[in-house]
C-alpha cells in the first residue's frame, strides 16, 4: 500500500520539475541533430512556423457553418464552399 505522508500538491510538483528542468538545461550544450534523431530529446529554443499551413481549415465532408452565439433559426446563404476555398464570411444569423 502506498504511504500517502510523502506526497506532495500537484502545484509543487509541477514547480519542482520546471526547476530541474530549467537547472539541467542551463548546462547542457545544445545541439544540431537529424531530424530521425530527435526522439527523446527536449527543443533548445521554441520552434514557430513562419505561415500557418494549410492557411485555413478544411472541411473534410459535407455540412454547415453558421454562428452559433445566434439563436435559431440561421438563415441558409446561396453560398457554396468548396474545400479548396477561402473560407466566406458569414453574418450573424447566417449558415453557409
Amino acid at each position: 500500500m502506498p504511504d500517502y505522508d510523502d506526497l506532495i500538491p500537484r502545484e509543487e510538483a509541477v514547480t519542482r520539475v520546471l526547476t530541474i528542468r530549467e537547472e539541467t538545461l542551463a548546462v547542457q550544450p545544445a545541439e544540431r541533430v537529424p531530424l530521425s534523431a530527435i526522439g527523446g530529446r527536449t527543443a533548445a529554443e521554441p520552434v514557430v512556423a513562419e505561415a500557418d499551413l494549410p492557411p485555413h481549415d478544411f472541411a473534410t465532408m459535407d455540412g454547415f457553418a453558421f454562428d452559433a452565439t445566434t439563436d435559431y433559426p440561421h438563415e441558409l446563404t446561396e453560398i457554396e464552399v468548396y474545400p479548396e476555398d477561402e473560407p466566406p464570411s458569414i453574418g450573424s444569423g447566417q449558415a453557409v
